[in-house]
């Protein structure tokens, strides 16, 4: 849905670019600057919502994660193992956040065609969000 959207703006900037409309690099670099403000906010409660699912996750599984780890606890020669290790059940779980946020993260951002952007997408929301985030 979100990137149904962009892809009308980003049609809206070549219309404008073919009509050769004056301070377009500007007014591209705002509609991303806004379209950022508004993915954080997205990011922001998509993370929340994970981290909610994740805590109370069910047999069945949910809207974001769908995917359950079995944890197999053996004893074998006095010692008790744990299947898969706890670092790979860590990592399952950090792949299964990071797919969900790849979703926001991965949208191509709005250009001008010809423009040397050094983003191609907005990779960096992490990093946008500061300290206004905190898990609840």
């Amino acid at each position: 849905m979100i990137s149904k959207k962009l892809e009308s703006i980003q049609k809206v900037i070549d219309d404008f670019d073919v009509a050769n409309a004056s301070n377009l690099q500007l007014w591209v670099q705002q509609q991303n600057e806004t379209i950022e403000n508004i993915l954080v906010k997205r990011l922001e409660l998509l993370l929340q919502a994970w981290i909610e699912e994740f805590k109370d996750f069910k047999e069945k599984g949910g809207a974001m994660i769908n995917n359950k780890l079995i944890l197999d606890i053996k004893l074998q020669n006095r010692q008790i193992m744990l299947e898969p290790s706890l670092a790979e059940a860590r990592a399952y779980w950090y792949k299964q956040l990071h797919n969900q946020v790849e979703v926001i993260c991965g949208l191509e951002r709005v250009e001008r065609k010809g423009d040397a952007v050094k983003e191609k997408s907005f990779k960096n929301l992490l990093l946008k969000m500061g300290e206004t985030f905190s898990i609840k």
